[in-house]
């Protein structure tokens, strides 16, 4: 999948716009979804299904973009979102003929409600409450960790300006068979070495590091790096020095891959992305 993805860029730290934004923003309305499924009462039990929430289940089934979710096989993912991908997935094809014959026929609403009962079945199985249980603590873990790095920053420097670039390194079997994730974590410590020793990014105040896995995009790094908010900086370049410390680790060993060392600049976006500060 990341052979696709590294292919549609003209230049590295180009833009790659594949399915796999639009699959996130699908996965959102799952997530809407879910919650609406398991949302109990007033009385505690159990209310029947909306036509709504009905109508929203069928919709997001017969729309879900198969190619994908077949990619998220190497993923975690939260559980109850996965309970309800892994239903979609196996009910899509019988959703839509039952749809095409009739989208408000007794039949078609039969089918959809014993699929939210398959599905409420499974979130209340030991299995799934303990999977959320952990996939929860991991989040809050995560975010913690992360919150308490950049306030310690923030109490030294009051103003911070952090740049954010994605790395991607080669993919010569796939990105989640292990010689080409030991190499991927090697080639990381390396950058973060030159990184700390400021040989990349003049000025540098600290760094963040997050492996990430995107369908498409497969196996990669979102790296945020932060330097003194109070002079000007250029977002854009700064990534782009990262970015091409990054590929420069590879040269040697792009020889034949499936797909080369690569990096996204998130600047490329600026004018598309809503929240791009």
């Amino acid at each position: 999948h990341a052979k696709s993805a590294f292919g549609t860029a003209p230049a590295l730290g180009g833009p790659r716009m594949t399915r796999e934004r639009n699959f996130y923003e699908f996965l959102g309305s799952v997530d809407h979804l879910v919650r609406r499924i398991r949302r109990p009462s007033k009385s505690g039990s159990r209310p029947d299904m909306p036509d709504d929430v009905v109508e929203q289940f069928l919709e997001l089934a017969i729309g879900m973009d198969a190619f994908l979710a077949a990619s998220f096989d190497h993923h975690r993912i939260q559980p109850d979102i996965g309970v309800v991908l892994e239903v979609f997935r196996s009910q899509a094809s019988v959703l839509r003929l039952l749809a095409s014959e009739g989208r408000g026929s007794d039949e078609c609403t039969r089918h959809v409600l014993q699929c939210v009962a398959a599905c409420r079945k499974r979130f209340a199985s030991d299995g799934c409450k303990a999977a959320r249980k952990r996939f929860s603590q991991l989040q809050r873990q995560s975010i913690r960790s992360c919150g308490k790095y950049f306030a310690g920053l923030l109490r030294k420097h009051p103003r911070l300006f952090i740049s954010r670039v994605d790395l991607y390194s080669p993919v010569c079997v796939g990105w989640w068979q292990m010689g080409d994730f030991l190499a991927a974590e090697a080639a990381l410590d390396q950058l973060l070495r030159r990184l700390r020793e400021g040989r990349v990014v003049e000025s540098l105040l600290g760094y963040a590091v997050v492996r990430e896995s995107g369908p498409c995009r497969g196996m990669h790094y979102s790296v945020l790096a932060a330097q003194d908010g109070h002079v000007p900086r250029d977002g854009g370049r700064v990534a782009s020095a990262i970015g091409t410390e990054w590929v420069g680790l590879f040269i040697d060993s792009d020889v034949h891959p499936l797909s080369k060392a690569n990096y996204f600049n998130c600047y490329a976006h600026l004018e598309s992305d809503q929240w791009n500060g």
